[in-house]
This record gives structure tokens, sequence and C-alpha cells, in this order.
């Protein structure tokens, strides 16, 4: 219908790349609801940026596997109504299976390196955001203030991303 797109991060970047061209062949033959069509497409991810590439996985995954846990128990009903399927499709994800065993700072490296997250120091998270660009990704939104996250470890993150990742990310 010409909105736009969000993506949100339930897998490493680049398995939304056929998602991504698709969006891409639908828009074009799309009839717009507004006044033009939005090409652009945005990226949700949990992000957190430190100067400790270590502290930044263990916090962030933290938080992460607790905001996908509560995730997880909220819309697991849902998926049991016969209009809301797509919720258990969802739900029937590796990642879902992996975090509910999952170790906090070894989830949050695993994270990281698959691309579920930009999680650790400005050069991994720079790692993690151009690899949303390479996918034609015009936005990426990210959530830094998960569950347990201390309010000044979000400032520090803030001001890296700010500092660091993005203008790494410009060049």
């Amino acid at each position: 219908m010409g909105l736009g797109c969000l993506c949100f991060a339930f897998q490493p970047p680049e398995d939304l790349s056929p998602r991504l061209s698709a969006y891409h062949d639908a828009i074009d033959k799309s009839q717009p609801v507004g006044a033009f069509k939005n090409h652009k497409v945005a990226g949700y991810t949990v992000a957190l940026c430190l100067e400790d590439d270590a502290e930044a996985k263990r916090v962030g995954g933290a938080g992460y596997i607790y905001n996908l846990r509560k995730w997880v128990e909220f819309i697991t009903p849902l998926g049991k109504l016969p209009s809301h399927r797509w919720y258990a499709d969802i739900l029937d994800n590796p990642l879902v299976e992996a975090m509910e065993e999952a170790d906090p700072g070894e989830a949050g490296r695993w994270l990281a390196e698959l691309g579920y997250c930009a999680l650790g120091n400005p050069d991994s998270c720079v790692q993690v955001v151009k690899r949303f660009q390479d996918l034609g990704v015009d936005q990426v939104l990210l959530l830094m203030q998960t569950a347990g996250v201390p309010h000044e470890k979000v400032m520090e993150s803030i001001r890296l991303f700010g500092e660091q990742v993005i203008p790494a990310c410009r060049s």
C-alpha cells in the first residue's frame, strides 16, 4: 500500500534479503493509500554500545533475553487463536528456543556475532549496522533501554553511537 517497511531483527540481517526483495517488488506494483509511495525500509534491533565490548554484550544480551522471554509469554496465547496463527509461526524460530536456556553473557556475544543485535564496543556495533546498510535498509531503529540496562549505560551507548558508530557508517 506504499506505506514503507519496518523489519524486526529476529534473524541475522542477511535473512531479511528475500523479504526485502519481495517488499520492493510489491511496492513497485502497489497503489499508494497516500499521496506517494514510501520506498524506505527501517530495521529495528536491540543495541548497546559501550567501550567495554564484553560488558556491552553481557548487559545488552541479558536485556534482550528478558524482553524476548516477555514477548514470547505475551504472544503465545495469541498464536492459539485461529485469527492469529501467524504469531505461532513467528514463535517457530530457533532464536526463541535457544534463548529459553541461554546464559546472558554468552547470548549477547552470539546475538552480536549473528547480527541480531548491535551489542559491543563501537567497532562491533559498526559491523552490525553496516550489515543492515548493505541490504539497503535506510534507517536502523535501536532499542537500548531493555530491561536491566542502567540509565548511565544507555546514555553512554547513545553518546558512542553519535560520536563513533554513525560517523563510521557514513564513511
